[in-house]
């Protein structure tokens, strides 16, 4: 009896969610809401407990349209943090579930040598920490189908952040540049965060019943005044990165501009 009364309860907190949020945030508008979505998901969390409050509204097609994405962009977040035995654990296992879905990942993604980093230095006229070897800076290199994962989750992330922060559903006349990095950005000290933490005045609490998860995801936004455009600086593990600018007017953007978006397809 216990157990049948916390079930209906459940379906009844969730047919409130809907009805409260009765259209898809991901994919422009075009959809009713069917599930709920939790971005970041589960996978992202030490024994899959995920912060409170980043719930979305959802159609079927956009809640299943990225399980891959989240295990590559869990798995690149776990690689220069491996100081907790589960996020050892959890990087072997989504290692694993990621080979099996695409075969060409691992050889797609390795840690940069040293040359590659000390070119990587010289383009970026960054200099290397005092004290630091190159071996220390987590420079990574991949190919095109880790780019397209991480663009493609990174899209739908700014897309729940947008709806939060603005209560509104980004149309497809709206667009999201992506840009990603990994902690090396700010070992380098090439001037991009600390810019960027300085345009981003909020940061939320990161929390699960009481505990604070800041050390596994956190982030700073910043909405315009006319609330038609906001930037998001994500952090997972403080070792990956994921910057999104959205705009409600894609032309906004410069015509050149790559990594550009539109709201997320999940077909």
């Amino acid at each position: 009896m216990i157990q049948t009364h916390l079930m209906g309860r459940h379906a009844q907190v969730r047919q409130e969610f809907l009805n409260k949020h009765p259209t898809c945030c991901f994919c422009g508008g075009m959809r009713k809401s069917q599930e709920i979505d939790h971005v970041p998901g589960r996978v992202f969390f030490r024994n899959r407990q995920w912060p409170e409050g980043y719930e979305f509204p959802a159609c079927a097609n956009c809640n299943r349209a990225t399980g891959y994405e989240e295990k590559v962009i869990s798995f690149l977040a776990r690689l220069n943090t491996n100081d907790h035995k589960l996020d050892e654990k959890d990087l072997v296992k989504l290692g694993k579930d990621i080979a099996i879905h695409d075969p060409s990942f691992m050889n797609a993604i390795r840690m940069a040598s040293a040359n590659e980093i000390r070119n990587y230095l010289r383009q970026s006229r960054a200099n290397k920490p005092i004290g630091v070897t190159l071996s220390d800076i987590p420079l990574i290199k991949v190919g095109p189908v880790v780019d397209q994962a991480v663009r493609r989750y990174g899209c739908k992330l700014m897309l729940a952040l947008w709806y939060k922060h603005t209560g509104t559903i980004l149309s497809h006349t709206g667009g999201v540049r992506i840009t990603w990095m990994t902690n090396a950005s700010e070992m380098l000290g090439d001037g991009t965060l600390e810019n960027t933490l300085a345009a981003l005045p909020g940061q939320p609490k990161m929390v699960r019943n009481s505990k604070h998860l800041g050390d596994q995801f956190i982030y700073r936004y910043g909405v315009s005044e006319d609330g038609k455009g906001a930037g998001f600086l994500v952090w997972f593990r403080q070792s990956f990165g994921i910057l999104g600018l959205v705009a409600e007017d894609k032309n906004l953007f410069k015509p050149d501009v790559q990594n550009l978006e539109s709201p997320f397809d999940a077909n």
